[in-house]
């Protein structure tokens, strides 16, 4: 080996210390608005067009050869020497210059999603460099070789957490509504690149290490990645030759935020000559050009850069504004580096169509239709294979398994898009989909050849004889074949998705641990590919995410449950393919657990944006609207018990009546909803005191107790609250000025026959006044309230005269009762005691929620 390239160590340090003696203004100047110094390198700089070229697909944004810290909101502009030169920050209106306009809403807690992005322990390298990892002695670390001439490498040992914006239209609005003021700002700064960048996501992790080299020539380039010392004073270190371009980041510090890997963002260009120092127009880019890049300068270059050109030439737009998840969303699963940027942009124009909003334009995706094949279509494909297959005979084996491949996999997706069919032909295309993938393995196992697909066909279709029938031995036989397929192919991604899903269903079926940790092992084997765009990415990760919660009901692991709603999160923000409202309710109820077991409002405010937009996408009439409009109502309704805002409870209501509102057949339970918006309007009535709140309650119950039978589980609750309610309504209403006191009665009031709730005593209408203990002159908020309450446990059934201990005891025991002496009391209950005499009844009382139990009957 040459003595240039020979393996040297280095160590390398992010930050200074904290404790540094260095007075300030002799420490480097800082080149962002971050609030700690770069990190030194093994050499002065590093490969910054080779990184960023090569990891963009990697890391799905824009990434940095010399990471910084970084916030959302931060408007600034990439440096030649792969930094961020940071300008203001949106969030901040002190920071904004004058002439800008805020904000409408400032950014709160819930409008950010932050989730894992990668695990501890992961490399990200170009295609061209292997890894393996290292354990020994006590150090964790990985070994990269490579025979190109170009590579990159980024270590992540503590891997990296993504945090983006959840709706990126709050930050298109703000520059729509400042459209001149960006030409007035680009102006006064002589800024020669005319492109700002607004951060609306970044990629940050606490230890990092990146590693570039370009124009080698050693076939076997070996670099070492150690961690050096204990796992609490990690310390890591490269060793590499010299022409490699290293660096580090240094000791895990609580105290200071994690550095920014990556960032995407906006790309804000403003049309070039609208308004020039001396106030005057120069001439604007020519809208005839069909060049769509320009030329790159000496500075960075990006993609976004070539968009907003492109859409300036196509408008007359001021501001052309494009985010990076406008290319990042036409990769593919092939390109395992990004295109060059005339493809790109052909194919980014081509998913998209040019929007305008007040003088700034963008790209809008536009929803591509997939064309599925109808019943009808698969059963004449069946026949016309069925004509070749008995054209091709015994001749050619392969291409014979080739056809009944076809004709399986068109029988099962018969079997799966088809709602309206006879089972009868179900059960006989089902034995023909099995006697064709049977012959297909036998040929394939003559042939000595063995397929990951036809393995995969095969547990196919032994899962779905057991969907059709139910026998578990299907259902095993299919598991055993798809994990037959994962040891031909381990990236097999249908078979270790169907594999997964045929694990859960046997969990959920006999309660194994074994089964559910298999299941969460392949969904995360799923993931580990990262195929961009993939069109199950979200079914994936709704599928790990239900697994770990599921796991951490079990276990209590609270790794599980902050893994579980970090996966959920991810998908939430899935585009271009949208996500489904089912994740995102998903992603709800998890939160909402977490906030009732910690008792955290924050985690019921993103509870109840996930809610709130799984319920906006979803049609009127979605046969599930009902239980999303419950489960945003149950949230809102939590909050506002911790908070006591109203305008939380107002909206539960609103939406407890739209659920209401919906036909028959599209609400969840109508004795339940009308039992719970009653609760709330009942609830609301005791805070504003509005009469009509209390009549619509009573109403609700009515209603409820009406439908519900009297072995109704909800029956007992119902007619209790609505007891309650009336009581309520009637005070409130006998201390009106307009009351009229009903006619006198001698007939006792009615009392049901074989109820099951206990009903209160019969009472009549006295002709004598009553005196009220209030003036009537008090308003109605300040008397008080009469409710029916359960007796106490510590309280006597009724007081009774005192008397001498003999004679007390004796006519105690006469009467069933035992009453204690008062020299000695013993601590025994008053319910252990009594005894049910006919002499001697006790009260009928109506037990409330929450409150002890009365005396029993």
């Amino acid at each position: 080996m040459d003595v240039e390239h020979a393996p040297r160590p280095s160590t390398c340090k992010s930050h200074v210390p904290a404790l540094d003696d260095t007075p300030h203004h002799k420490r480097p100047r800082r080149m962002s608005g971050s609030d700690f110094e770069h990190d030194e390198c093994t050499s002065p700089r590093h490969h910054e067009p080779s990184y960023e070229n090569q990891m963009k697909t990697k890391c799905s944004a824009y990434p940095f050869a010399k990471p910084t810290t970084i916030r959302i909101g931060d408007v600034g502009v990439f440096t030649p020497n792969g930094s961020f030169l940071k300008h203001f920050n949106v969030c901040e209106p002190s920071e904004m210059p004058p002439y800008f306009i805020p904000m409408s809403t400032p950014l709160r807690t819930e409008d950010v999603v932050t989730f894992f992005d990668f695990d501890h322990h992961t490399y990200l390298t170009t295609d061209s460099v292997s890894h393996r990892e290292e354990f020994s002695s006590g150090n964790i670390g990985a070994r990269f070789t490579s025979s190109d001439a170009d590579g990159a490498i980024l270590a992540l040992p503590g891997g990296a957490v993504r945090t983006e914006l959840r709706e990126l239209s709050k930050f298109r609005d703000f520059v729509t509504a400042n459209t001149e003021n960006w030409t007035r700002y680009l102006r006064g700064m002589m800024l020669e690149e005319p492109e700002l960048r607004l951060i609306t996501g970044q990629l940050s992790a606490p230890i990092w290490g990146i590693a570039t080299f370009s124009g080698n020539k050693d076939r076997n380039l070996t670099l070492l990645f150690n961690q050096m010392g204990p796992e609490k004073d990690s310390k890591y270190t490269w060793t590499a030759p010299s022409f490699v371009k290293t660096s580090v980041s240094g000791k895990m510090r609580f105290s200071r935020p994690s550095d920014t890997l990556a960032v995407v963002g906006y790309t804000i260009s403003p049309r070039e000559g609208v308004v020039t120092p001396a106030g005057k127009l120069v001439k604007s880019p020519s809208v005839d050009s069909e060049s769509p890049c320009r030329d790159v300068g000496p500075g960075p270059h990006h993609v976004c850069d070539s968009i907003n050109d492109r859409l300036l030439k196509m408008t007359k737009a001021k501001i052309a504004l494009s985010h990076d998840r406008d290319w990042i969303a036409v990769l593919t699963q092939s390109d395992k580096t990004l295109p060059n940027e005339a493809e790109l942009i052909k194919r980014i124009f081509a998913a998209n169509e040019v929007a305008h909003d007040e003088g700034v334009t963008y790209l809008r995706w536009k929803p591509k239709r997939v064309e599925a094949a109808t019943p009808a279509d698969l059963l004449k494909d069946i026949d016309k294979l069925r004509d070749t297959l008995d054209e091709v005979g015994e001749s050619d084996l392969a291409k014979r398994a080739d056809v009944l491949h076809s004709i399986t996999e068109n029988i099962l997706t018969y079997l799966r898009v088809s709602k309206n069919r006879d089972p009868r032909d179900s059960n006989f295309l089902l034995s023909i989909a099995v006697g064709n993938v049977t012959e297909e393995v036998k040929i394939m196992n003559d042939l000595r050849k063995q397929r990951a697909s036809t393995l995969h066909l095969f547990a196919s279709t032994m899962w779905a004889r057991f969907m059709t029938g139910g026998d578990v031995r299907f259902m095993d036989q299919a598991i055993s074949h798809y994990q037959k397929a994962l040891g031909v192919d381990n990236r097999h991604e249908a078979s270790m998705f169907e594999l997964a899903t045929a694990l859960w269903m046997r969990f959920t079926r006999y309660n194994q641990l074994q089964d559910l940790n298999e299941v969460v092992m392949l969904y995360r084997a799923l993931l580990y590919n990262r195929s961009p765009n993939n069109p199950n990415v979200v079914e994936w990760l709704n599928g790990i995410g239900l697994a770990l919660w599921e796991r951490y009901k079990r276990t209590k692991a609270m790794n599980d449950m902050d893994h579980a709603i970090s996966y959920l999160r991810r998908a939430s923000i899935s585009y271009p393919a949208p996500c489904d409202p089912f994740t995102l309710s998903n992603l709800g109820n998890i939160l909402m657990a977490k906030a009732r077991a910690f008792k955290d409002t924050s985690e019921s405010d993103e509870a109840i944006v996930s809610y709130r937009k799984a319920l906006n996408s979803v049609t009127p009439l979605h046969p599930n609207r009902s239980a999303f409009l419950s489960n945003l109502g149950d949230a809102l309704c939590y909050r506002y018990e911790r908070r006591f805002v109203l305008a939380d409870l107002n909206e539960a209501i609103r939406c407890y009546d739209r659920a209401l509102e919906l036909p028959a057949p599209h609400h969840r339970d109508r004795i339940a909803s009308l039992k719970l918006c009653a609760d709330k309007l009942h609830l609301r009535w005791n805070r504003t005191a509005d009469v009509e709140d209390l009549q619509l309650a009573v109403k609700h119950y009515q209603e409820a107790k009406r439908q519900a039978h009297p072995q109704h589980p909800k029956y007992a609750s119902v007619t209790e609250a609505l007891i309650l309610a009336q009581r309520d309504l009637e005070n409130c209403m006998r201390h009106r000025s307009d009351y009229a006191s009903p006619p006198p009665s001698s007939q006792p009031s009615p009392v049901m026959e074989h109820s099951p709730v206990p009903m209160l005593r019969p009472t009549s209408w006295s002709t004598t006044p009553v005196t009220h203990p209030v003036a009537s002159t008090t308003p109605y908020r300040t008397m008080p309230k009469y409710r029916i309450v359960s007796r106490s446990h510590t309280m006597k059934p009724y007081t009774r005269p005192r008397r001498d201990s003999s004679s007390e005891s004796d006519a105690g025991n006469a009467h069933g009762f035992s009453h204690h002496r008062a020299k000695s009391p013993v601590p025994k209950s008053p319910l252990s005691s009594f005894n049910r005499s006919p002499q001697h009844h006790a009260k009928r009382h109506h037990t409330m929620p929450g409150m002890p139990t009365g005396i029993p009957l």
